[in-house]
């Protein structure tokens, strides 16, 4: 994709829906016009601060989210947060969540989500006052934040009303989403946050609701058009893992307000924010103080087995052991350093041998050998084999390439597996170029 093509520009035709609201297409302007205002939606950013760095073309990051709307004024741009912060509520995600709340606050978020997990958590660490943002909520919170909330936007001259709800995917939604929005006010915008997938949601229920804009779940990471508004709301998604940002432009065309909405993707090009920068090493110090690495649950090896490193495998295997030692995967750990990453156990896993084992690696000091991907990372611990000088083959557990080399961390790996696995040839048999040989 050119860096200069937006991922995603829809023209919207809503149809009109109540007195003095009624909503017309128009076209979306790149130049951002001076006549609009925006709501910027992002969400589901699923426990993803910012991109690995395993790989170039990676799209995210809170450190550069400021630079998609730095050139709109504060009074004609309102930034919503739809929810789903985490997936998890282990000891690094809870850490993540403190971060992201402090990002908010730094990138001056007038809204934030919180659904069912986001709220459970946001209760126990007491963030349901005192943010700079607007916390709400429809997650059982028995009223201790509001479900909706209320911003004015300027668009042209005039300023508007932008009415910011969410209902959860209980029977009784709908309902629940009438109620919380009220009649329909003139010259007020709803959008509705409904923490559903749209092909689960019966638009017919919704028909007697006033919504403009209905933000449902999705499985995509970029930015989607569910209905174009042509019956019914605008039905959008905000993508996933931060990757992307949802710009919903709000014009004035006569009597009537138009919208169009565009998928922004968040360039790794793109400057960083030094405060956001700094609270990412925030983040990995407390990671690293937290001694996240070393409580890292392990399984047993079976069988008996252990690792034993790639030297040991150099006295049979001295052709392939020089040959891995000049391939990237033998730099594992320093790309780790690089990234001041070192101490993130979520990172180190894939960058050494045998984390998630007993046996395996620890730390730099504990496990040197250990370091890198190397050999028994990809054919297994190798104690059996070294000690019958090679009769008894490597066995499981063993690593397959998609575990590591995901969307997220390589994401030009999908489709040219045949490409990457030709990088790692290092045996005299090659007959099948497309296995790695156990």
């Amino acid at each position: 994709m050119s860096k200069g093509f937006l991922a995603l520009v829809a023209i919207i035709a809503l149809c009109a829906s109540a007195l003095n609201n009624t909503f017309e297409s128009t076209a979306a302007d790149p130049n951002l016009p001076a006549d609009a205002g925006y709501v910027m939606l992002t969400g589901n950013e699923l426990g993803s601060l910012r991109p690995c760095g395993c790989a170039e073309h990676q799209l995210g990051g809170f450190d550069k989210r400021a630079q998609i709307w730095k050139d709109i004024a504060p009074e004609k741009r309102l930034l919503v947060d739809t929810g789903n912060l985490l997936e998890n509520r282990g000891e690094q995600d809870l850490i993540k969540f403190d971060i992201m709340i402090q990002a908010f606050a730094f990138l001056q978020y007038d809204v934030v989500n919180f659904t069912n997990l986001d709220f459970e958590i946001a209760t126990a660490r007491g963030y349901l006052e005192g943010t700079t943002f607007d916390v709400m909520s429809s997650a059982r919170n028995d009223g201790k934040v509001p479900v909706a909330v209320l911003r004015e936007l300027l668009v042209g001259s005039e300023r508007i009303t932008v009415q910011v709800a969410s209902v959860e995917a209980v029977p009784d939604a709908a309902a629940n989403a009438a109620a919380v929005l009220g009649d329909r006010e003139p010259n007020t915008l709803n959008v509705l946050i409904y923490n559903q997938m749209y092909d689960r949601i019966d638009m017919q229920e919704l028909a007697g609701v006033p919504v403009d804009v209905l933000v449902c779940l999705s499985g995509s990471d970029t930015p989607e058009i569910l209905n174009p508004g042509s019956a019914g709301p605008l039905a959008i998604s905000v993508g996933r893992y931060g990757k992307y940002v949802g710009r919903l432009m709000i014009r004035r065309v006569g009597s009537s307000l138009s919208l169009a909405y565009e998928a922004l993707p968040v360039w790794e090009e793109l400057p960083s924010d030094p405060a956001l920068v700094g609270l990412y090493k925030d983040y990995q110090h407390i990671v690293k103080e937290e001694n996240l690495l070393a409580r890292y649950p392990r399984m047993p090896l079976p069988n008996q087995l252990e690792y034993v490193g790639s030297k040991s495998c150099r006295v049979c295997h001295e052709e392939e052991y020089v040959l891995c030692s000049q391939m990237a995967h033998a730099k594992a750990w320093k790309t780790l350093i690089d990234a001041g990453s070192q101490y993130d156990p979520e990172c180190v896993v894939c960058h050494v041998v045998g984390l998630k084992y007993e046996g395996g690696f620890t730390s730099a000091k504990k496990t040197p050998e250990l370091r890198d991907v190397g050999c028994e990372e990809c054919h297994g611990p190798g104690s059996r084999h070294l000690e019958t000088l090679g009769k008894a083959k490597t066995e499981q557990p063993q690593t397959e390439c998609a575990v590591c080399h995901t969307v997220d961390n390589s994401p030009e790996y999908a489709s040219h597996e045949e490409e990457y696995r030709a990088k790692i040839l290092h045996w005299k048999e090659q007959n099948d170029a497309n296995s790695v040989k156990k």
